[in-house]
């Protein structure tokens, strides 16, 4: 039976992927990975951790985790949301900006039009 490390490396060798590939999907140094393709028998936690970064190579009942690229995605739409809110906010401050100026000509047209009249009665 082939040492754990071994089917490890071949493993990432079939996917054409590297122990630095490995290492950044899973938020490791490599000098971790190649720690463990070296051993004869890999740690549970480590083949949990292989396994919920989507390799599952030892077919442990886990289901990988969200990968890195959606992570990502989902990260950008909140940016964009939270630069969406700042936008309407600002946008909100200035429609009130433009109502308490169009109360105040309101005020001014109603005064004009009293004092008209007022002139008008003398």
């Amino acid at each position: 039976m082939a040492k754990e490390g071994e089917q490890l490396e071949k493993y990432l060798r079939d996917k054409g992927l590297s122990a630095y590939d490995v290492a950044e999907q899973m938020h490791i140094t490599a000098q971790n990975v190649y720690y463990h393709l070296k051993r004869d028998e890999i740690s549970m936690v480590f083949k949990e951790r292989l396994a919920r970064a989507g390799y599952n190579l030892f077919n442990l009942p886990i289901q990988p985790d969200v990968k890195t690229g959606a992570a990502n995605d989902i990260l950008q739409n909140v940016k964009t949301l939270d630069t969406e809110i700042e936008s309407l906010k600002r946008e909100i401050d200035y429609l009130k900006q433009l109502l308490a100026a169009k109360d105040e000509v309101i005020k001014v047209k109603d005064e004009v039009i009293a004092a008209f009249r007022e002139g008008l009665r003398r």
